[in-house]
């Protein structure tokens, strides 16, 4: 199933107000927004408007075995990623999903940590975008999948058939 383009469009206002946490960010510019946007949509690997941990770990295991082959030790980097999450997306070890709000905070303060200059985010996160779309590609590698992509196999569509690559 391709996404269709309802499903990248950014609305700002809701899903600022679906967050109700106090962690909100003011709005950038609108760039910047649609490009977080589109990342938040790529690592939503279930397609219900929430980012997992369970999707942030395996996803980044298939971009690390694009990176570094399949000997990568999936146990430290599912801790890494584990770690990553509960301590800087989400509000505690309990909560295992984030909404977008949640997530472009996030994203914001990464941004701002590695780069203030504007031209060097957007470039920062077209190339987390690429590294996405890259990991979404592989859940389909007949060779690279494991248990643990089958239930994803379903909501991630092959690349030949996305419009967002």
């Amino acid at each position: 199933m391709a996404l269709d383009n309802a499903s990248t469009e950014i609305v700002l206002q809701p899903a600022l107000q679906d967050d109700t946490s106090t962690n909100s960010a003011p709005y950038r510019d609108h760039e910047l927004e649609n490009l977080l946007h589109q990342l938040f949509v790529l690592q939503d690997l279930g397609r219900n408007g929430l980012l997992e941990e369970r999707e942030l770990v395996l996803l980044n295991r298939k971009i690390a075995i694009a990176h570094y082959g399949e000997d990568i030790n999936k146990e430290e980097l599912t801790m890494k990623y584990q770690e990553l999450f509960r301590t800087r997306l989400a509000e505690g070890d309990e909560q295992r999903a984030v909404p977008y709000a949640r997530f472009r905070c996030y994203m914001l303060d990464v941004l701002d940590e590695l780069d203030s200059d504007r031209d060097a985010q957007l470039n920062i996160v077209e190339q987390f975008i690429a590294e996405a779309s890259l990991g979404r590609a592989l859940f389909h590698a007949p060779g690279l999948r494991s248990d643990s992509d089958i239930s994803f196999l379903s909501t991630i569509t092959k690349p030949a058939d996305e419009k967002w690559r």
